[in-house]
């Protein structure tokens, strides 16, 4: 904040009160590891009149910004999203054919630390082989740079074990459990810190079936802040589709 707050101070006395504001979309403080950090501080720097210096003129105060509901990163994450994938089998000396396909959807792709979110998936087995399971991970992804990327294994979430045969459509609800101790999203120009699903179909016979669902946004919203983020979402959303009424004809 480049906004200057100054204070005279009479001789003999002295004061302290400030305020500030912070920016609604500031992002949280955090920390990874020895080199890569978030951290706010206030400056404080005490002058004269005159050309006699102050010794320890300048003071710096931490300060923690606690959670990450931004109002900007909700919005762009809390639309249902669809995914899929299809994989084509044809092997002469298997006997293996057909087509797997598998859709799904999730609801929004934010949740709170501690919070569960459902996954439907679908599976759709046109294909001589078998579909023995599927396993979902909630992974943290660590960008640090351009040319670095670290993948966190998070919690394996589920692992069915229903087989799906030749002809057979099935229908699953995943639910995905964000841990309780699950460290913020952090979305950054050189440092990012995000989330993703991976879930593998689990094929006998033939190839295995992947699928990433990338950007999912895991909240700390230690004061509360998330409806009311919410409800000006939903009125901005509601203002947007309002269509002005037609002037009265002369």
């Amino acid at each position: 904040n480049e906004k200057k707050k100054l204070a005279t101070v009479p001789p003999g006395m002295y004061t302290t009160p400030f305020s500030i504001k912070l920016p609604p979309n500031l992002k949280p403080s955090a920390k990874d590891g020895d080199t890569t950090e978030v951290r706010y501080y206030i400056t404080a720097r005490a002058k004269t009149p005159t050309s006699v210096k102050i010794a320890n003129s300048v003071s710096n105060l931490t300060f923690r910004v606690s959670g990450n509901v931004i109002e900007e990163e909700i919005s762009k994450h809390k639309e249902p999203k669809q995914f899929g994938n299809h994989k084509t089998y044809s092997s002469v000396l298997q006997s293996n054919s057909g087509t797997i396909d598998v859709t799904g959807s999730i609801p929004r792709r934010y949740a709170l630390a501690g919070e569960s979110i459902q996954l439907m998936l679908d599976i759709y087995n046109n294909s001589s082989c078998t579909v023995t399971g599927i396993t979902v991970l909630l992974a943290c992804v660590v960008h640090k740079n351009d040319t670095s990327r670290e993948v966190i294994k998070f919690s394996n979430a589920l692992d069915f074990s229903n087989p799906v045969s030749n002809g057979e459509t099935l229908q699953y609800v995943v639910d995905v459990l964000v841990p309780e101790d699950a460290v913020a999203s952090v979305i950054g120009e050189l440092w990012t810190r995000t989330y993703r699903i991976f879930l593998k179909v689990l094929v006998r016979g033939g190839a295995n079936i992947p699928i990433s669902l990338p950007g999912f946004y895991v909240v700390r919203d230690p004061t509360k802040q998330l409806p009311a983020v919410l409800a000006n979402i939903s009125d901005e959303a509601n203002q947007s589709f309002c269509v002005p009424a037609a002037p009265p004809e002369p």
